[in-house]
């Protein structure tokens, strides 16, 4: 994946700027003060500087490595994150692979033919679980259901 989707990022300065799918737009919103204010940045294209490398809320509950310039695969959760046979759970987000959806809404099920399925209202996911992790996966879908309704339930 070359570009992250189009949204506001902090754009290295402190402020969040509008990346459009491919480049850095002159659109800039200050989040410093108790509003927010958007406005068009007086730097012309030419003379803008370019974010420096480094790691950006992506919008989907995770970073995203900035190469300075262009946005790598490279990702990794924000905050505390719950992980289970490649299923994620970050910052209100649900992720596998490169995919990610809101994870309220989202409805897992322990399968008897060993995998977890994740029904969201964006998708929908099937990953295999190893037969000696059925307990785990279990605790870990009862887990996810539970974030999912809001609930702050942790499995022991």
């Amino acid at each position: 994946m070359r570009n992250a989707d189009p949204g506001w990022y902090d754009d290295g300065s402190g402020r969040q700027r509008w990346w459009d799918g491919a480049r850095w737009t002159a659109h800039v919103a200050d989040l410093s003060g108790p509003t927010v204010e958007l406005r068009e940045d007086s730097t012309s294209d030419s003379t803008r500087t370019t974010p420096r490398r480094g790691w950006y809320d992506d919008g989907h509950g995770r970073f995203r490595w900035w190469t300075g310039r262009e946005w790598s695969a490279r990702t990794k959760p924000i905050g505390e994150h719950r992980s289970f046979a490649g299923i994620t759970v970050s910052g209100g987000w649900i992720h596998y692979g490169a995919a990610s959806q809101r994870v309220g809404g989202v409805v897992a099920r322990y399968r008897s033919s060993g995998e977890i399925a994740i029904d969201g209202v964006e998708a929908n996911w099937s990953v295999p679980v190893a037969p000696q992790d059925e307990e785990l996966a279990r605790q870990f879908v009862t887990w996810v259901n539970g974030v999912s309704r809001g609930s702050d339930w942790l499995p022991q």
